[in-house]
C-alpha cells in the first residue's frame, strides 16, 4: 500500500505545483528541501515525513486531506470533525487537535 500512496501523493503533489504554476527549484525552497530530494518524493520513491507534508500543504494551499487521499472532507461533516477514508481505513475525529492529526497521518503513511 505505502508504494502506491507515495506514487499518488508525489502525482498530486506534482500537479498542484505545475497548476500554481511553480518550478520544483522554487517550491523545494519554500519546503527548505533540495530540489532533488522533492523530485524524489514527486515521483513516489521517496514518503514524504510529517513536516514535508505540512510545507507542502501549505505552500500548496491545499488540505492535508488533500496532499493524502485526493479528496477534501466532505461538506456535510461538521467543521470540528476531520474524515479521513480509503478502502482499509475510515476515521472520523472530533475536536481532533493538529498534533493529533499529523501523528495520525504519520501512522497512516509508515503503513
Amino acid at each position: 500500500m505505502g508504494d502506491n500512496l507515495n506514487k499518488n501523493i508525489g502525482k498530486r503533489i506534482k500537479e498542484l505545483r505545475i497548476s500554481k504554476k511553480m518550478n520544483l527549484h522554487t517550491l523545494a525552497i519554500k519546503c527548505m528541501v533540495t530540489k532533488q530530494y522533492l523530485d524524489q518524493v514527486e515521483k513516489g520513491n521517496i514518503k514524504p515525513d510529517s513536516e514535508l507534508l505540512i510545507d507542502l500543504s501549505q505552500n500548496l494551499n491545499v488540505s492535508l486531506d488533500y496532499l493524502i487521499t485526493g479528496y477534501e472532507p466532505s461538506s456535510n461533516i461538521p467543521k470540528n470533525n476531520i474524515l479521513f477514508s480509503n478502502k482499509n481505513t475510515r476515521i472520523l475525529s472530533e475536536n481532533l487537535n493538529f498534533e493529533d492529526l499529523v501523528n495520525i497521518y504519520t501512522n497512516i503513511l509508515s503503513d
